[in-house]
C-alpha cells in the first residue's frame, strides 16, 4: 500500500513522548495506532496493487461519507469502516452513516494490539540499550552515505528539527523518530478515525474489543539487533516516506473522506519503513502475518456469534492479497457494499 540523547539521555521507555519504545515499534510494525488510543508490515497498496489482490470486494461510500464494507454469513453481520493513516488531525468526515451502522451493534472490533509492558521495555533498555544508540565517539551522519546522509537532514527539516537531533541513534531508532517527529509537525495522527469511533460506540453504549493482542518484545530485540548496514535502508525508506507524505497525505484523507478510492489509491500508500522493517526481519513480517490471522480470526467468530457488528481495520491489511477479505471470502462469506 502506498503506507536524540544528549548528555543526559532519555531512557528508551520515554524515547517518543511517553510511549514506550516498543509501542513506538509496534506502531511502525502495524501499522496505525499504538496499542493504547497500532502501519503493518508490506502494507503496500498503491496503483501497482494487482487487481485480483480485491476483484471479489464490492466497495461503495455514502456521497461525502467514507467507504464502507459488510460481510455477511449465516445471521451475523459485520460493518467495516476501512481506515488509512496518517490524516489531518482536524479532517472533518461525514459520520452519520457510521452512526446509523454502530446503533444497534453488540460490539465494535478493533485490530489486535501488541502485549508490551513497562517493565519489558525498562529490561530492554537496561540490558540492550547499547543496541539503540550510536557507539560513543561515532554520530548517524557519520555512517551515512553522503547522499542519504543529505536527503536525510532535508526530511528532518521538514520535520521541523535539525538532523543532529538524531545523532546518537542508530538508524533504525532515528528512522522512527524521524516519522514521529514529521506527523506531529504536520498535525497528522495515526489515531484517527479510530479515536471518534470508538467515542461514538461508547455514547451508544455498544461494547469496544481488540481482536486479540499478541507479544511484541520478541521482534523489538530481533530488528534492534540487525547491523546497521542492514538498518540503513530503512532510514532511507523513512526520508522517502516524509517527502511523499507532505505531498499527499491530505490528499488521501480528502479522498478517504469523500469514499473516493480511486483517488486514495491514487494517493495513500502505508509508509515504506514497515516494508523494509518486513523484508529485513523474519520476526517483524511473522508479526503482521498473526496480526492478519487474528483480525480474520476475530471477524469470522463475529460472524458465526451473530448478529450485527462494526468493526475498524486499515485498508492495507483488508484488501492486500492473501489478506483479510480475500481470507474471509475463501470461508464462505459474502462481502459486499451497504444498500
Amino acid at each position: 500500500m502506498r503506507l536524540g540523547w544528549g548528555t543526559g539521555r532519555m531512557p528508551a521507555w520515554r524515547m517518543a513522548g511517553s510511549k514506550p519504545l516498543a509501542v513506538v515499534l509496534a506502531a511502525a510494525l502495524l501499522g496505525g495506532a499504538a496499542p493504547a488510543p497500532v502501519p503493518s508490515p508490506a502494507e503496500i497498496w498503491s496503483s501497482s496493487l494487482p487487481s485480483e489482490a480485491v476483484e471479489s470486494v464490492t466497495v461503495t461510500a455514502d456521497a461525502k461519507g467514507p467507504a464502507i464494507w459488510r460481510l455477511a454469513r449465516g445471521n451475523g453481520e459485520v460493518w467495516i469502516l476501512g481506515t488509512i493513516g496518517p490524516m489531518p488531525e482536524d479532517l472533518a468526515w461525514n459520520r452519520a452513516g457510521l452512526q446509523r451502522l454502530i446503533a444497534g451493534a453488540r460490539q465494535l472490533l478493533l485490530p489486535p494490539a501488541p502485549d508490551v509492558g513497562m517493565i519489558d521495555a525498562a529490561w530492554f533498555y537496561l540490558w540492550h540499550g547499547d543496541l539503540l544508540r550510536q557507539p560513543d565517539g561515532s554520530s548517524l551522519q557519520q555512517t551515512l552515505p553522503g547522499p542519504l546522509a543529505a536527503r536525510f537532514a532535508q526530511a528532518a527539516a521538514l520535520a521541523g528539527k535539525d538532523a543532529s537531533r538524531y545523532a546518537d541513534d542508530v538508524a533504525l531508532v532515528a528512522a522512527m523518530r524521524l516519522q514521529r517527529d514529521f506527523l506531529s509537525s504536520h498535525s497528522l495522527t495515526r489515531q484517527e478515525p479510530r479515536e471518534t469511533v470508538e467515542r461514538l460506540a461508547r455514547r451508544a453504549r455498544v461494547p469496544v474489543r481488540r481482536m486479540g493482542e499478541f507479544d511484541l518484545m520478541p521482534t523489538v530485540r530481533a530488528v534492534l539487533a540487525l547491523p546497521q548496514a542492514r538498518q540503513r535502508p530503512c532510514l532511507e525508506q523513512a526520508v522517502d516516506d516524509a517527502f511523499r507524505q507532505a505531498r499527499d497525505a491530505a490528499a488521501a484523507a480528502d479522498a478517504w473522506a469523500d469514499g473516493n478510492i480511486d483517488q486514495v489509491k491514487a494517493h495513500y500508500a502505508e509508509t515504506k519503513l514497515l516494508e523494509c522493517v518486513a523484508a529485513t526481519s523474519p520476526e517483524a513480517a511473522g508479526v503482521n502475518a498473526l496480526s492478519v490471522g487474528l483480525i480474520v480470526k476475530g471477524l469470522d467468530q463475529a460472524l458465526r456469534d451473530g448478529g450485527k457488528s462494526a468493526a475498524v481495520i486499515s485498508i492495507g491489511p483488508l484488501l492486500r492479497q492473501g489478506g483479510v477479505l480475500e481470507q474471509l471470502a475463501a470461508k464462505g462469506v459474502a462481502i459486499s457494499h451497504p444498500e
